[in-house]
């Protein structure tokens, strides 16, 4: 009995020096120093300054802490290798550190790795199921295998942990926008905005409910608010043009995507959809030039192959036109067949 209760006593005792310790390295300055430049997304500057401090520490907790931090940062840089190999650092030293877990899940994910951030998330969530982030990975999880039920389960969890996380009302916005419940999808968007009105996020997202809603004014009201806050994102221009071409502003949509390619020159896509907007407005022969660059990024794209093979038979090209559909179809283009009957006999 007596050998029990002294194990029992020296539990106790390392539980409260680990938890001492950990409250010690949140509140090292430096630390807090850190985590002041993260939330102004100073990412650089962390790395540079933790880079410095890391040869000086020779304490576990707090060089797994300098090595989750740095992690942020690479995440933030969109660095996702670099940012794993930070956060296994951090596990090394520390193999309770259930953040560490969660944000390589969240670096896994967003590397379409599945399989490990599932992982990741699931031992987190072992370690500490107070912590609601790790639900919103989860759900991200679920959403990803289009099982709404158990994310929507997740992100419920999500907020009943921390009501302040706008990531967790989006992420059920989402949920909510699949189950076609519009109404507490809106909902969630607000609450998301009404906790952080510069979460960007939350409105490219919301602008996709307002596309399924046909309110596409409002929806690139959203994405005009999201380049204020990131102007050099080419795929929110991206996502604009394709809602302006819906609305038929042709005009509008050429610009937004001459602005896509302006940022990257290698985007197949925006030269697929300049092509489609020229064959519109009977300019052929500079639909298939575009069609041709979209083809030299991903030359087995059988949409290019058919507008280009429709645009070569608009300007008399019959043999270049029947050659191009024909690919179109074997790579499984479904009007290729009906119009290579009518055309190509």
């Amino acid at each position: 009995m007596c050998s029990q209760i002294k194990k029992l006593l020296v539990c106790v005792l390392i539980f409260l020096f680990f938890n001492q310790t950990i409250a010690q390295t949140i509140n090292n300055p430096f630390i807090q120093k850190m985590n002041g430049r993260l939330i102004f997304k100073d990412y650089r500057s962390v790395l540079l300054a933790i880079d410095k401090e890391i040869p000086l520490v020779h304490d576990d907790i707090l060089l797994s802490t300098l090595y989750l931090y740095r992690g942020k940062a690479d995440l933030g840089l969109k660095s996702l290798k670099e940012a794993i190999n930070d956060f296994n650092a951090s596990i090394k030293w520390n193999n309770k550190c259930f953040e560490a877990l969660v944000l390589r899940s969240k670096a896994y994910f967003d590397l379409n790795d599945f399989v490990n951030a599932n992982k990741d998330v699931n031992e987190a969530i072992k370690l500490n199921g107070m912590f609601s982030d790790a639900f919103v990975v989860r759900g991200k999880l679920q959403i990803q295998k289009n099982d709404f039920e158990l994310a929507l389960s997740d992100l419920n969890k999500a907020i009943d942990l921390n009501q302040l996380n706008p990531d967790a009302f989006c992420m059920r916005a989402l949920v909510k926008k699949s189950l076609t419940d519009f109404v507490g999808s809106m909902d969630d968007y607000k609450k998301a905005l009404l906790i952080d009105e510069n979460y960007s996020d939350a409105y490219i997202l919301r602008s996709d409910l307002f596309v399924a809603m046909k309110k596409h004014k409002e929806a690139i009201g959203d994405l005009n608010i999201a380049l204020q806050m990131d102007e050099s994102n080419e795929l929110l221009y991206y996502t604009r043009s394709q809602i302006k071409i819906q609305m038929k502003d042709f005009k509008g949509a050429e610009k937004d995507l001459k602005l896509v390619l302006e940022y990257n020159p290698d985007y197949a896509f925006a030269y697929y959809h300049l092509g489609i907007i020229k064959a519109q407005t009977g300019d052929n022969k500079s639909a298939i030039n575009l069609f041709d660059k979209s083809l030299s990024f991903i030359s087995n794209d059988q949409n290019s192959l058919y507008q280009r093979g429709l645009a070569k038979q608009k300007i008399g090209d019959k043999s270049g036109a029947c050659i191009d559909v024909k690919k179109a179809g074997d790579l499984g283009h479904l009007l290729s067949q009906d119009w290579l009957s009518k055309y190509c006999k």
